[in-house]
């Protein structure tokens, strides 16, 4: 069963405390894969991060997500990041937010993917699902939890 909880305001998310108790509660109710959306890049979102198997952070382009998030040092926190509004043809704003995200990636030890996606249109999010299960797989591995 797949679950997803909508953003929480952040009177309920101080230091993440909310993310908390809403994992443990739907960990405990069976659900197999939880989402859990959360707005900006602050310090719930950091704490978030800690809580989850994966990380994936969803930029949009002409946003200013792409800076935001590299000041911010969430794109290194990220197991996947997603560029979300970049349907075929893409647009040169989209072109250039992917071609910044992917540069973002060279300086890390292990670069995260970075995949075009468009919800609207239902592109790529095949793409998504397939890597978020390899990247699962891999934390497996690593964690030795299984």
């Amino acid at each position: 069963m797949v679950l997803f909880v909508h953003f929480i305001c952040a009177k309920v998310t101080v230091r993440g405390e909310g993310y908390i108790y809403i994992l443990i509660f739907n960990l405990e109710a069976g659900f197999d894969v939880i989402f859990v959306e959360s707005v900006g890049v602050g310090q719930s979102e950091m704490r978030l991060a800690d809580l989850t198997d994966l990380f994936v952070l969803c930029a949009a382009p002409g946003a200013g997500d792409d800076l935001q998030a590299m000041k911010r040092g969430i794109n290194e926190m990220a197991d996947l990041i997603l560029l979300n509004k970049a349907e075929e043809p893409m647009t040169g704003d989209a072109r250039r937010a992917l071609m910044e995200l992917r540069a973002a990636q060279t300086f890390r030890l292990r670069p995260s993917p970075v995949l075009a996606v468009s919800a609207m249109k239902n592109q790529g999010i095949e793409a998504v699902w397939s890597t978020l299960k390899c990247l699962e797989s891999e934390s497996r591995v690593l964690n030795n939890t299984y």
